[in-house]
This record gives structure tokens, sequence and C-alpha cells, in this order.
């Protein structure tokens, strides 16, 4: 009976081992997005952002497209930004700051990673 209770233990640890590595693997969409609009500079506002696996897309009015670019290859998690595209105007948002597309995939760095957790 106890060796059979610490083989479902040990198949539970294991399940969880798995979905805790998983989840390691993975950024939190947040705290990216945080980190890439506080690096972005002043006078730039992101329009959108679509994360897909480890790529994303973003979408920003910004009046200097090459120090946006520059500014997020400072960001820890962000490699290999580049533009996506002409920079072009968006009409709906009444400003005259090109809307320019940038795309860049993720790394998980380390201070994203939980502290592992051994068993008690």
């Amino acid at each position: 009976m106890i060796q059979s209770t610490y083989a479902q233990l040990d198949r539970v640890t294991a399940i969880l081992e798995e979905e805790r590595a998983f989840a390691d693997a993975r950024s939190s969409v947040t705290t990216l997005l945080g980190d890439v609009t506080r690096a972005l500079p002043s006078g730039t506002a992101v329009a959108s952002f679509d994360l897909t696996n480890d790529q994303v897309l973003v979408s920003i009015l910004t009046p200097d497209p090459a120090v946006a670019l520059s500014a997020l290859k400072r960001v820890p998690a962000v490699t290999s930004p580049e533009l996506v595209g002409p920079a072009g105007r968006d009409a709906t948002t009444g400003t005259d700051l090109p809307v320019v597309t940038m795309r860049f995939r993720t790394r998980v760095v380390a201070s994203q990673r939980p502290e592992p957790r051994g068993r008690p």
C-alpha cells in the first residue's frame, strides 16, 4: 500500500515538474510588454502587441523608428528585433507620428525564472 502511494506521488511529481518546466520556458506577457514599453523612447506609444509562441509583432507610434529599434535591443528578453515593412501614418490616431511594425523573438532571462523548489 505504501509502495503504491509513493509510486503515485512520484508520478504526480513528474507531471508537475514537466508542467513547471513548460511554464518556466514561457515569459510573462505582462512583464515583456512592460519592459518593451519602458525601453521605448519618450513620445512613443504601443498601438498593438501580438505574442505568438516566442515571436512578437508590435506596432508603435514613434517620432524616430531607428531609436525605437535600438531601444528594443537593450531589453534582456528581446532577441533579433527588426523593422517589418515601411513606416506609415495612422489616420485614426490624429497624430503625425509614423506607425512602425517591429518583429522580435523572446527568450527567458534568468530574472524571469522562479527559483526551483526541492522536495520536502
